[in-house]
């Protein structure tokens, strides 16, 4: 139960590697746990190991053929590889062993989504919040599904009353398209390029649909794919003026990031940030830290107080930065360490050292906006919001990388 135990906190925090080896644990001491087989399937999944997930997930059934969270597993790891009826089977089987889960609810009513059978899939997302009325995803599901149909019945009125006959398989594209704006606008890049992916694939010509993946992409950074989407709208309508438009948009800015990287490529010293310009020598010891007049700090308020230090919100000379008092021992122990880490690219940056009135020693540094990473992640976490491996494995390369 131990390392079980161990593995579930591991893999909520993210640490996928080792709340596997957390799980292999579990399973040396007792080979038949069906939790750490549902555990490993789970942090596979998250892995994109798909079917090893499924591996682990079948050898909790040979343990126990009724365990409802096994077989959504295996669902889910069906519908990434685009089983999607083999999912519904496994959702539905889900279902006749735990009528409660409203896991099982929420992943039918995708697939039945996915199919296009939008009334069963609503009924399946309503089902799965009488279950669980704070099931976030089940309520986004549902209120992005019921923005879909309201667009279709939309489109279908508007079409009727112009008197127009419109290809079924155009009009169903043109659907998804809003669709796929609508998740743009609400900030799911990830279900909006779902959905263009979609309308490419009944239409694969629609340079309009082409245009607006690339609009999707370029958003993201993804410049080379935005790119090369533009380049297909414009094989199939040459004259797309939009289509030309982004084209040298998304072709300039690659431009510039091949510049910023090649500026990036200087070694650490020639690399300031608009706040070591305050104070342009480079810091290598605590020795070289400039001293920060107090009084040219304007104090706005207070972003943290702990049992070592106060951390405040300044303003020096315009630019925005943080002031550490320290309430014990000296700045020049502290001060240290950032001199031995200050020239890190992923690091807030040291300015200086001052005194505040009541004679408390400070440093001076780079404001990090948005606070520490673990608390946007645990922040995350408390608003119900999954981060992607993807941007984990992004935030790591950016913390390790000098």
């Amino acid at each position: 139960h131990a390392h079980i135990g161990r593995g579930n906190v591991l893999q909520v925090k993210g640490q996928m590697e080792a709340a596997l080896l957390a799980y292999a644990e579990a399973l040396r001491v007792d080979p038949e746990s069906q939790h750490a087989h549902i555990g490993r399937g789970n942090v596979l999944q998250a892995l994109s190991r798909h079917e090893e997930a499924v591996d682990a997930y079948q050898n909790a059934l040979q343990v126990s053929s009724r365990l409802p969270q096994a077989h959504i597993g295996i669902a889910a790891a069906l519908r990434e590889s685009g089983n999607w009826d083999d999912a519904l089977l496994r959702y539905e089987r889900a279902i006749s062993i735990d009528h409660r889960s409203h896991h099982a609810y929420h992943g039918l009513g995708e697939v039945l989504e996915h199919k296009g059978r939008f009334q069963e899939a609503m009924a399946a997302f309503d089902q799965a919040l009488t279950l669980n009325p704070k099931a976030f995803q089940a309520l986004k599901s549902k209120a992005d599904l019921r923005e879909r149909m309201a667009a279709d019945r939309r489109m279908t009125s508007e079409e009727v009353s112009r008197g127009q006959v419109v290809d079924p398989t155009r009009a169903r594209v043109l659907v998804l398209l809003k669709c796929g704006k609508a998740l743009k606008e609400k900030g799911d890049p990830q279900g909006a390029l779902k959905a263009y992916d979609r309308a490419l694939q009944m239409d694969p010509e629609f340079h309009h649909a082409h245009n607006m993946r690339g609009n999707l992409l370029q958003s993201t950074g993804r410049l080379e794919e935005a790119l090369a989407a533009y380049e297909a709208a414009l094989g199939f309508e040459p004259g797309s003026k939009a289509a030309l438009e982004n084209r040298e948009m998304v072709i300039e800015q690659l431009r510039n990031g091949e510049d910023r990287k090649a500026r990036e490529g200087m070694p650490p010293r020639e690399r300031r940030s608009s706040t070591e310009l305050l104070f342009p020598g480079e810091i290598k010891t605590v020795a070289d830290l400039p001293n920060v007049p107090y009084e040219h700090l304007r104090i706005q308020r207070e972003l943290g107080d702990g049992s070592e230090k106060i951390v405040l919100l300044a303003e020096l000379y315009e630019a925005r930065v943080a002031v550490l008092v320290l309430r014990n021992g000296s700045c020049h122990m502290e001060a240290s360490r950032y001199a031995q880490l200050g020239l890190h690219p992923s690091l807030t940056k040291i300015i200086g050292m001052s005194v505040d009135k009541d004679g408390r020693q400070c440093l001076v540094t780079e404001l990090a906006e948005r606070g520490s990473l673990d608390k946007v992640l645990d922040q995350y976490e408390e608003d119900g919001v999954r981060v992607s491996d993807a941007v984990m494995i992004r935030a790591a390369m950016q913390v390790c990388s000098r």
